[in-house]
């Protein structure tokens, strides 16, 4: 983590303009960009095979107006790496690498901005889809020890902060909070992804995966990502209700369904992005951006919207 506290930084921001806009959707750019995704590493792939273009996305974002980008590393881990062929010291060196490529967008583009590393969910590493179930067959402690090497190195690796995200279940809800209790220093939010506008992916109340962290000092803000618009509203009072000292952070993808074994999104439902985020905005939340098919003109029509 950088000295000076991320957290006051957002919240300097948040008392000046009223908000913290977010980036938007990092691999669905990427493929609409001419890279193929087609791949269980997903977006970690440019990582090895085209890591200018991950630079390219950030740099859109950032021209875009977003004060934090999102780092490639959400499908990095050594289980999913190992699995592709590589080794686990390359599995590694990618996950930096996916700081450092962020973290040179930004000082090139603007320096003011904040660098979130992206730590995925363990369905992530299965590439299958499972992030929005939460069904793993894994205890707390498996899990537990699936991330606390990602989020010791992600931690030290130069970011501002850590997003944990995607987070379906409440097993991993608690292996995360045990981590950032461990490292009282390192600051991040944890958003979730969810079933319906109450539930985590698992079924558990958004309320209580949120509670878990209502303590915990690091953790600056509560939220979720990769959701249907339409469920964001409710969820977004849910979580206040909850963590009323916690911000807010939502950043939901375009609608539609994802379907893990061909990688695809069905078409979504025409929305307007700009109507909905000041909804969420009335509703209590002050990070705001996108996830999966919400691009950087989105995300400059939101900033907009907001100002």
């Amino acid at each position: 983590m950088r000295p000076r506290s991320a957290a006051n930084r957002i919240q300097q921001v948040i008392e000046e303009a009223g908000y913290f806009l977010l980036d938007g959707g990092l691999a669905t750019e990427m493929e609409r960009l001419g890279f193929n995704l087609d791949t269980d590493l997903w977006s970690a792939a440019a990582l090895t095979a085209q890591p200018d273009l991950v630079s390219a996305v950030h740099e859109k974002y950032l021209s875009a107006g977003s004060r934090c980008v999102t780092s490639a590393s959400y499908q990095v881990s050594v289980n999913g790496f190992e699995r592709a062929g590589y080794s686990a010291q390359q599995a590694w060196d990618s996950l930096q690498l996916s700081i450092d490529l962020a973290l040179d967008a930004r000082d090139k583009i603007a320096p003011e901005a904040l660098v979130a590393a992206s730590l995925g969910p363990f369905g992530a590493s299965r590439a299958d889809g499972s992030e929005y179930t939460g069904n793993y067959g894994l205890s707390r402690a498996e899990l537990l020890d699936f991330h606390s090497e990602r989020f010791r190195r992600l931690a030290h690796s130069g970011a501002d902060f850590l997003a944990c995200e995607t987070i379906p279940s409440l097993y991993e809800a608690e292996a995360l909070a045990e981590l950032f209790t461990r490292e009282p220093a390192v600051e991040g939010w944890v958003s979730f992804s969810c079933v319906d506008d109450r539930h985590l992916s698992d079924g558990t109340a958004i309320a209580e995966g949120a509670s878990l962290f209502a303590e915990v000092g690091g953790v600056f803000a509560v939220g979720i990502n990769c959701v249907a618009p339409e469920l964001v509203e409710n969820l977004i009072r849910e979580l206040r209700a909850a963590v009323p000292d916690k911000h807010v952070v939502v950043y939901p993808n375009a609608g539609g369904t994802y379907d893990a074994a061909s990688k695809e999104w069905t078409a979504a439902t025409q929305w307007d992005c700009v109507a909905a985020a000041a909804r969420w905005y009335e509703a209590g939340a002050r990070l705001l951006g996108g996830c999966c098919r919400v691009g950087p003109g989105q995300i400059e029509e939101i900033g907009r919207g907001l100002a």
